[in-house]
């Protein structure tokens, strides 16, 4: 884990921030000149003091986010010229025609960075759902369903079918043959 140690030079950097305190998303709201650091966990909506030595400021594991209805997949974008730490929305892209980096909440991201999914059985019950408005939902990191049972894998975009949901039986295109593993992974994880 790394972290700052010099007050000022840490706050001109991370307030304002999605960085991580006891392995959970947070957002850095201020740094006093003491140290303490005011955050929100970001999935709880919780504030909390702590001080700047427990933030965890190694890069977040980003991959699919489940966000209004649809799943889009951030990575983080390169910013060069750029003087802040955490990650914010000038620095995370977004996959898709749906969002752009500054649509995408904090909430919504946490639980990506906090790993929060429905299982796979939850996710396709919600996506079966007559009328619903998720047309689109992640049941882990790597990959995600549609509501025509599309399989999508990181940003390669659709990679598959799902053909028989209660036994979990699929089909790859072609030229994703090499995603199996990670999709038996992910469904049977």
């Amino acid at each position: 884990m790394r972290t700052y140690t010099e007050v000022g030079y840490a706050s001109e950097r991370l307030v304002g921030t999605l960085v991580r305190h006891a392995g959970k998303a947070v957002k850095v709201n201020v740094i006093d000149i003491t140290g303490a650091t005011d955050i929100t966990y970001l999935s709880a909506g919780r504030r909390e003091i702590t001080t700047l030595a427990k933030l965890d400021i190694t890069p977040v594991p980003l991959g699919f986010c489940n966000f209004q209805g649809q799943a889009v997949y951030l990575s983080r974008s390169p910013v060069r010229q750029d003087w802040k730490q955490g990650l914010r929305p000038k620095t995370l892209r977004v996959s898709g025609e749906f969002f752009r980096s500054e649509d995408i909440n904090f909430k919504a991201i946490g639980k990506t960075v906090d790993n929060e999914y429905p299982t796979f059985k939850d996710t396709v019950e919600h996506l079966n759902k007559k009328g619903g408005d998720i047309h689109a939902l992640a049941w882990c990191r790597e990959f995600s369903l549609d509501i025509e049972m599309n399989i999508y894998y990181k940003v390669f975009g659709r990679v598959g079918t799902i053909l028989d949901v209660k036994d979990r039986r699929f089909t790859l295109d072609a030229q994703y043959g090499w995603v199996m593993e990670a999709l038996e992974e992910a469904l049977n994880g």
